[in-house]
């Protein structure tokens, strides 16, 4: 049977089979019964022609029905079969993320010595695509994956806080849009995570036995319980600046991009710390840009924080 993905890369076939669902296998008992039944009866064709001409019959309505959902199953199959392993879906999405940074640089036109901390790569947040068509699939490890992702990169400069904001195509490993934008410190106004979170009321169940039911309780004050099912929506990573917001959907549900729990709060930390660090200097200084207070903290002869001990980037 010829590969329905020939004329596409391996990548491209293994990622359009992850997202595929794979058919069951179709119900044929009855129509096997029937053409076994068919066999049988051709084989007792020495005792009448009757035998031989109903056992054709037979085995001919059997197969009729059994044979082209046996084939249609293989068929559908081709298109879902074989997947390629969770840990390559997340290593492809791994791959991404220095590329992205490279080309955030460059849109940017911004280097690597440009940044707070230059040993440091930029942060990396990733969520669901909120602008474009995406499917998901339950790796077997129970963790869910998507073949599009909005990736959002986060330069700390000693000037600017840039960012540089993409959708990646699982399949083709490309960046099929991006957007750049450039924010003074000053404007930033906040970088938070929000949740959208829903309480559903549940239908009283009476086909259940008493006591089985939601809220179903015996004790006089459970009676009036009402049972009510309790869900996040979703969660987005948002920084605000004075006339912008970037929004990143990194929670669907139960359904979240793997260890990007951790990468935001990260995010969060870094992001929270600079701003915390920028406003602290200004206002002693009363100047614009970390570099500009880099300067009047050499000035005054007192150290910058970059140059403490445990200072993330410190030089000693």
């Amino acid at each position: 049977m010829k590969d329905p993905y020939a004329h596409l890369t391996a990548r491209q076939a293994a990622v359009r089979r992850y997202f595929t669902p794979t058919p069951p296998f179709p119900r044929v008992i009855v129509s096997s019964l029937v053409t076994l039944f068919g066999l049988v009866l051709l084989l007792s064709a020495a005792a009448s022609a009757f035998y031989a001409i109903a056992g054709v019959v037979v085995i001919f309505l059997g197969a009729r029905k059994c044979v082209p959902r046996i084939y249609g199953y293989y068929r559908d199959k081709k298109f879902a079969e074989p997947k390629p392993a969770d840990t390559q879906m997340d290593l492809w999405l791994a791959e991404a993320f220095d590329p992205a940074r490279s080309e955030g640089f460059k849109r940017l036109d911004i280097v690597r010595g440009d940044l707070i901390d230059p040993e440091t790569p930029p942060m990396v947040v990733v969520g669901f695509p909120q602008a474009a068509d995406y499917r998901l699939a339950r790796g077997r490890d129970g963790r869910v994956r998507c073949d599009k992702y909005d990736i959002l990169v986060v330069y700390l400069t000693n000037w600017h806080l840039c960012t540089f904001q993409c959708i990646f195509d699982m399949e083709t490993g490309a960046f099929i849009s991006d957007q750049t934008r450039e924010f003074t410190y000053r404007d930033v106004q906040s970088v938070a995570t929000s949740s959208d979170r829903i309480v559903l009321p549940l239908p009283v169940d009476h086909s259940k036995p008493a006591g089985l039911a939601p809220g179903g309780g015996t004790a006089a004050g459970e009676a009036g319980a009402k049972p009510a099912l309790e869900a996040t929506t979703s969660m987005m990573f948002r920084l605000r600046v004075a006339s912008d917001e970037i929004r990143v959907l990194v929670r669907l549900f139960d359904y979240a991009v793997k260890d990007e729990d951790r990468d935001v709060d990260l995010a969060l930390k870094q992001i929270r710390g600079r701003l915390r660090d920028y406003t602290r200097l200004h206002d002693e200084k009363g100047v614009s840009a970390f570099g500009d207070l880099h300067q009047a903290r050499q000035r005054a002869e007192r150290p910058w924080p970059a140059d403490t001990p445990g200072w993330p980037g410190a030089t000693h």
